[in-house]
């Protein structure tokens, strides 16, 4: 053809798998803008004159062609000139390549047309010097067009005939830049394509090239004949090469590549290597503008700016793919126009850059005098020029001694060269302004992967709309990058792009949890998470939905293992113990099982799994073992369909249930505040009363360093008893917190001393936070006693406490974490806030009524809480006491005495032992207790199986086989008033459990907490009245909530002995206490009461306002989460939306702006309510909040700490949120205290932060600490 048509003829590649011919010769007449016909092959549809349109959505809908799969028809680099003509072109298939894409094909002219044969590899049409050109000899390079796959060969030589080469060389990329130039002269220069044996491009038409010898000064020793630059001024440019130059993902035929080899790689995730490969070859606009940019004090990334180019997000500069679609959009192995009216896209590109109007630069066409280069470049303004297919820029000039006018060329294909103005071909040209203080460099999270899922920041929030925070963003259980990859690749690794919505809902597969909607998450079909449909492993095809399977959890023994083992007491009558097994499937596609679904054997024997309550992914499996033949310990095995898990020795027996047991109790200055030492001390006496004859007790305290008050001695009575409480009451205060000393103290005292066929357990009482080592996490704590069977129950007292460590500490070694807030309830209101769920229901016989006793029984008192902090505490220890003995409580009972009080207790038949115990809140107010039993004997000495234990604090009656029936209680006081705490504590086969069904670090202001019980025997009981009282931080923050068994209320399913509710009113973080209740008819027909205490926590909730920076927001994630805070991230966007009322901490990202020109109207209008974050906003180097101030003393009670200066919120009054900032000339971080809400209530936390040093590179102000 040799009609001249425009450069821009383009041939739709068909999907890989048609056959494709040799080289394409299109033919039209003048008037078609269109040939089409029947596809049959790749070379049946063609296009003229840009994209496609129409005719190309025709094939893409027929499945015959990719979007936008056309070819352009320019040769060069990457710059097209607008209206430009060239010479007869055609397209056909590279030699060895198959049609996988348009990377795959060449452009063709002149000789190399060869319809109906094979196709040629491509000579070199096009290079980036032109003919003629001259060079500096310290500023040499010779480029030309590039082949994939090919090497190169080079001559040079003086003669045209290339009879004796200067240079004769093999290159593996399309440019020469030789380290030691060519000697000055004139030459011949050629190059040929070489991709194997036979397989060798034709001589590219030799051109000339002439070599100028140039010193920048005169030395003895210089060149003969070496010309001086007498006039020189570069611009600060930094020279880049044309190239994929970030790690944002490519979608459109980058190579997969190893993803376990390290960058630099040609990959579709990684920055290319330094040399022209498909992606890039291209960019020579987008690099030249890159370069342009770091004149000005930029950083923008040539992936950045073909974004900005082809951005598929509703208003490209030049529209190349579909809005919301993430392919073409970085311009790969695309063009761009340039030249014609006001520069075309490359101008608007450039004032995109530099952040400045399209009229700020200058335009124009044709070649600018010398004279014009010397005073833009002395004006500090950089030249782009344009000229066949290629662009540089020129930001230098130089005159040297003989009068030659020369540039500085910055070329992105080969190097900087310096080239004789008069050679230099100019088709079109732009010249920014001499400032430009709006330059634009690359947001950060380009180079950022919060969530280490492999796809960059950027690319979640920008392309992808996926959460940069989160590595699933549809919970499928494949992370983003794998969903990616698994429509961007086949199997084997191989560039197979499909459609990303393979069900067509509208959702790319990295955000449809089931991509083809055959009811099977894409987790569970691609079993490994690997993005690769491998059926031989037994996987089955996310892009079909005629293949898939169900989904198989992963499933393990969590608790007990061999190593945390449980005691299921005597093996011939042993109690209920609890599994913990891990049941996971992904997050979008939850599974709840039941108590049949799951079979356990315990040393072989099937053992009945009475009831299952969930807490997300785990399962509790409250279990009734079979039992043995001899105390041992015993194989745990638990099936669920298929599979199977089995932990050995994970549970033993022993006929005696006894315990090891030290008391770790914090006496750290701060437990002086509100009555703390002498509220622990009151429980820890109760506790050790609790323990039984054969158990072992022992006392550790710590402040400043830990001590052994008694050692670990067995208990034969009332002499071990009594100097372990005597030892108790000696405690006095002292200085800081060795919690960790105090941890492994006890260990050691259990591992010395204790019995091994006793069980070894803990209860660590603190206030604060530790800050002595060893730590806790120290390997010689943790390591030591986590591995270990001593279960560690902690105590966390107090708002101070550290409740985020004593919890994990519980979870760690198989305790249980208790609360006890240091705030008093008033009582007038305690005894208003009592619920009532049971009547008083008369005073007959057990059994007489199907409620409990019928006309005249004792009436059941619901679940209430201690209006003092000894009681709270000692219910507390009472509670873990009851836990180690594995005991239940059948009774418990709290109020206020004045002179005397009588109640009843039933007694259930057929207890082994029954302690009976009242506590009261100060020695100074003592209380007796009278018992009579069901016959009318009144319990004293002489009284059958009775042990009686006072102290100063409580009084209690330990009574073997106490008789079945209705127990009377009297109580006497010669105060005025005393408050008490009464409880029966005892082993029975009829359990309740309490549980929480959300993890800890789920538990955060806001959301909603499920409470729930498990009632069973020997099988689940059904049809109970179950209570639950909560008891919030704050008098308040009450609920009283029933519980049901209906499969309705956050339990498991109807009928199952799992009772739940929501307890919905988590206002305030802080330690919220837990009461349950229990009554109703077992499954052998006979009444009972339980009640149960624990507790839970609710984490202190942060928002964290982010723009685009998150490697400073996640540093500032772990930062708090590691000190018992939970954190959300709340784009600046969404801050109008966002409901402020569940934070109680809100920190504002250093990237989101500064005084006046932070965030955005909407979003500083919402936060204008909260006046302590308001002005630091506004002005925030100077702004400091009237509360805020500067402590160099430590928390309370904790002096030790003052080595770091600290800025302290210290429960700020309602409506006054604090700002909390370093010092005022340091704005890296606002952030303000919430303390109260819309709804009134008062989140009454307490934070402090410190300086500290660098995060990730960058300081980030303050610790909380």
């Amino acid at each position: 053809m040799t009609t001249a048509s425009r450069m821009a003829w383009h041939i739709c590649t068909p999907r890989p798998g048609w056959p494709t011919s040799s080289t394409m010769r299109p033919t039209r007449s003048r008037s078609t803008r269109a040939a089409r016909t029947t596809p049959r092959r790749s070379g049946d549809f063609v296009a003229y004159g840009g994209p496609p349109g129409g005719s190309a959505d025709d094939a893409v809908a027929a499945g015959l062609w990719l979007p936008d799969g056309w070819v352009s028809l320019a040769i060069g680099s990457g710059a097209q000139a607008e209206g430009e003509v060239t010479p007869s072109r055609s397209i056909g298939l590279y030699p060895r390549h198959s049609n996988g894409g348009p990377d795959d094909w060449a452009v063709y002219q002149d000789a190399d047309l060869t319809p109906g044969a094979a196709n040629p590899v491509p000579r070199a049409y096009w290079a980036t010097t032109a003919d003629g050109a001259a060079m500096g000899s310290d500023g040499f390079a010779l480029g030309w067009a590039w082949v994939p796959g090919a090497t190169y060969q080079l001559q040079l030589d003086d003669d045209p005939a290339f009879g004796s080469p200067l240079v004769d060389t093999i290159l593996d990329q399309p440019r020469y830049v030789p380290q030691i130039p060519p000697p000055p002269g004139s030459y011949w220069w050629r190059v040929r394509a070489i991709l194997g044996l036979n397989q060798t491009a034709a001589w590219s038409t030799p051109a000339r090239v002439t070599v100028i010898a140039v010193v920048e000064a005169v030395a003895t020793g210089d060149e003969i004949g070496a010309l001086v630059s007498v006039q020189q001024t570069v611009l600060p440019i930094t020279w880049l090469r044309q190239r994929k130059d970030s790690p944002l993902l490519c979608l459109d035929g980058d190579n997969e590549g190893n993803p376990a080899a390290p960058s630099p790689k040609e990959t579709w995730d990684a920055v290319h290597p330094d040399a022209i490969y498909t992606h890039g070859r291209n960019n020579c606009v987008r690099a030249s503008i890159a370069m342009i940019v770091t004149n000005y004090g930029g950083n923008l990334s040539q992936d950045r700016l073909s974004y900005q180019l082809f951005e598929n997000h509703g208003s490209p500069i030049e529209n190349a793919g579909e809005v919301g679609n993430p392919r073409l959009d970085l311009g790969h192995d695309h063009t761009t126009l340039v030249c014609g009216g006001d520069g075309s896209n490359g101008g608007a590109l450039l004032a995109w850059a530099l952040g400045i109007n399209k009229s700020d630069y200058s335009y124009g066409g044709g070649k600018p005098t010398f004279a014009q280069i010397r005073n833009w470049i002395d004006a500090g303004r950089p030249i782009m020029r344009f000229d066949s297919g290629h662009q540089t820029v020129i930001g230098g000039y130089r005159v040297l001694g003989d009068g030659t006018q020369q540039v500085r060329l910055f070329d992105p294909w080969t190097a900087v060269t310096w080239e004789n103005y008069s050679g230099v071909a100019i088709t079109c040209w732009y010249v920014p302004p001499a400032s430009a203080p709006g330059v634009r460099s690359d947001e950060p999270g380009i180079r950022t992967d919060a969530d280490g899922d492999g796809v960059m920041d950027w690319d979640e929030q920008n392309r992808f709309y996926t959460q940069a925070a989160w590595p699933d963003t549809d919970d499928d259980w494949v992370q983003d990058k794998q969903d990616i990859r698994e429509y961007v690749f086949d199997t084997a690794g191989n560039y197979n792009l499909r459609n990303a919505d393979g069900d067509g809902d509208g959702l790319r597969k990295e955000r449809d949890a089931d991509n083809d909607n055959d009811g099977s998450v894409d987790g569970c079909e691609d079993t490994n998470y690997n993005g690769k449909y491998e059926a031989g492993l037994g996987e089955t095809d996310n892009f079909n939905a005629a293949s898939h399977q169900a989904c198989v959890p992963e499933f393990e023994i969590l608790e007990p293992t061999q190593a945390t083992p449980v005691n299921a007491g005597a093996f011939d009558n042993p109690d209920k113990i609890i599994v913990h097994v891990r049941t996971a499937t992904p997050a979008s596609s939850p599974v709840t099982y039941t108590a049949s679904d799951f079979d356990v054997t315990i040393g072989g024997q099937a053992s009945t799994v009475v009831a299952v309550y969930q807490v997300l992914d785990t399962h509790m499996l409250v279990v009734s073992p079979h039992t043995q033949t001899a105390a041992d310990y015993y194989d745990l095995q638990v099936t669920l369909g298929a599979q199977s898990d089995t932990e050995t020795r994970a549970v033993f027996y022993l006929p005696k249930l006894r315990a090891d047991q030290m008391i770790v109790i914090d006496r750290s200055g701060s437990m002086t505040d509100y009555g703390k030492m002498d509220a622990a001390k009151n429980a820890a006496r109760a506790f050790i009363d609790h323990t039984n004859v054969d158990d072992m007790i022992g006392v550790v305290s710590f402040e400043t360093t830990a001590a052994v008050n008694y050692g670990l001695k067995t208990v034969t009575g009332d002499p071990e008893w009594t100097a372990a409480k005597a030892a108790v009451t000696a405690l006095v205060t002292g200085n800081t917190t060795a919690l960790g000393q105090g941890a492994r103290l006890g260990y050691d005292e259990i591992v010395a001393k204790g019995k091994n066929d006793h069980d070894w357990a803990m209860a660590l009482l603190s206030d604060g936070m530790e800050n002595v080592t060893p730590y806790w996490s120290d390997p010689t704590v943790s390591g030591v006693i986590v591995p270990s069977r001593v279960v560690v129950h902690t105590v966390a007292l107090g708002r101070d406490a550290d409740r985020t460590l004593l919890a994990a500490i519980a979870g760690s070694t198989g305790g249980t974490p208790y609360e006890a807030g240091v705030d008093i309830l008033p009582l007038a209101e305690a005894a208003a806030l009592t619920p009532g769920p049971s009547p008083d229901l008369g005073r007959g016989e057990m059994g007489e009524s199907p409620q409990y006793w019928g006309a005249g029984g004792a009436a059941i008192p619901g679940p209430s809480l201690s209006a003092t902090l000894a009681n709270r505490l000692a219910d507390v220890y009472k509670a873990i006491g009851e836990e180690i003995g594995h005991q239940q409580r059948l009774w418990e009972k709290t109020g206020m005495i004045t002179g005397w009080l009588t109640f009843e207790v039933p007694v259930e038949k057929n207890l082994p032992e029954g302690i009976f115990m009242v506590n009261w809140d100060s020695a100074s107010s003592p209380l007796t207790m009278t018992l009579t039993d069901p016959d009318g004997n009144q319990v004293k000495p002489g009284y059958a199986g009775m042990t009686h234990q006072t102290d100063t604090t409580h009084d209690q009656y330990r009574i073997r086989n106490p008789k079945g029936g209705v127990w009377v209680v009297e109580l006497r006081t010669r105060e005025k008033q005393a408050e008490y705490l009464f409880v029966l504590s005892a082993w029975s086969p009829t359990t309740m459990h309490l549980g929480f069904g959300l993890p800890p670090a789920e538990r955060k202001i806001g959301v909603e907490i499920p409470i729930l019980v498990v009632l069973a025997d020997h099988k689940p009981i059904k049809g109970a009245e179950v209570w639950a009282w909560v008891q919030g931080p704050n008098s308040d923050l009450v609920q009283s909530l029933q519980l049901f068994d209906d499969g309705g209320h956050a339990d498991s399913r109807a009928g199952d002995g799992v009772y739940g509710n929501l307890f919905t009113r988590t206002y305030q973080a802080g330690a919220y206490v837990v009461k349950a209740t229990g009554w109703g008819i077992d499954n052998s027909g006979e009444d009972f009461v339980r009640y149960r205490t624990g507790g839970f926590t609710i984490l202190p909730r942060v928002g964290y306002i982010w723009l685009d920076d998150l490697t400073t927001a996640n540093a500032y994630r772990g930062l708090l989460e590691a000190n018992g805070f939970t954190v959300d991230f709340v784009h600046l966007n969404a801050v109008p939306k966002t409901n402020w009322n569940r934070y109680s901490l809100i920190l504002v990202g250093p990237e989101t702006g500064d005084g006046a020109e932070w965030g955005t109207s909407e979003a500083l209008a919402v936060l204008r309510q909260y006046p302590g974050l308001a002005e630091p906003l506004r002005y925030p180097r100077a702004a400091r909040s009237h509360r805020d101030r500067v402590q160099e003393d430590g928390p309370r009670g904790h002096p030790g700490r003052a080595a770091h200066r600290r800025h302290d919120v210290d429960r700020p009054r309602a409506g006054r949120p604090d700002a909390l900032r370093s010092d005022p000339a340091d704005s890296a971080l606002s952030a303000v205290g919430l303390p109260g809400s819309a709804a009134g209530h008062d989140h009454g936390w307490q934070a402090s932060v410190r300086k500290r040093g660098a995060v990730h590179g960058r300081d980030v102000g303050w610790d909380v600490v």
